[in-house]
């Protein structure tokens, strides 16, 4: 997954790279204005928002910064964002998935997620970290529903208390010939 792109059935997920415009990413915060208020005390984000947010998981140590496109049109409708590994712990921690909100409950988030987590198995990753806020209990039944199990209730860096999930990844066995 360093620098390669995902396809699923009706996905692309591939780095952030000089292509992809902040102003695609826009829509896809702002339509979450509900994450937005619980993560971060803001009711809408301005490009100035996500050209950092773009910055900063492009550059951080061990980050990797998503786009997830539909397959069939190339448009941007979500982002992901990635520490392989984690800085303090000997393993990955998906930090944010985001779909924009009119794509959201159609199964591609789950399937996002699924071929993220495989990129990782492919890697040689065993499990697999993320944590929610406890603001928002439906986040974590999405968690719940991907295999995730609650580990551990904390503050985040920002103090706002989570549920720490956990997920032991597997390799799916080969097709038979």
């Amino acid at each position: 997954m360093t620098g390669v792109e995902i396809e699923t059935e009706r996905l692309l997920i591939a780095p952030v790279g000089p292509g992809d415009r902040p102003e695609e990413f826009l829509p896809v915060f702002n339509s979450n204005a509900d994450y937005l208020e619980a993560a971060e005390d803001k009711e809408r984000y301005q490009l100035e928002d996500v050209e950092l947010y773009l910055w900063q998981e492009t550059t951080r140590e061990n980050s990797r910064c998503l786009a997830i496109r539909l397959k069939e049109s190339g448009e941007l409708i979500g982002t992901a964002c990635l520490l392989v590994p984690h800085p303090r712990e000997p393993a990955p921690w998906i930090g944010l998935l985001l779909l924009r909100r009119d794509q959201q409950r159609r199964g591609l988030g789950a399937e996002a997620a699924a071929a993220i987590e495989a990129a990782l198995v492919d890697e040689g990753w065993e499990e697999v970290h993320l944590a929610v806020l406890t603001s928002r209990p439906e986040a974590r039944r999405f968690w719940e529903r991907q295999g995730y199990a609650v580990d551990d209730e904390r503050p985040n860096n920002n103090k706002r208390l989570c549920w720490v999930m956990r997920k032991e990844l597997r390799r799916l066995p080969a097709a038979p010939a």
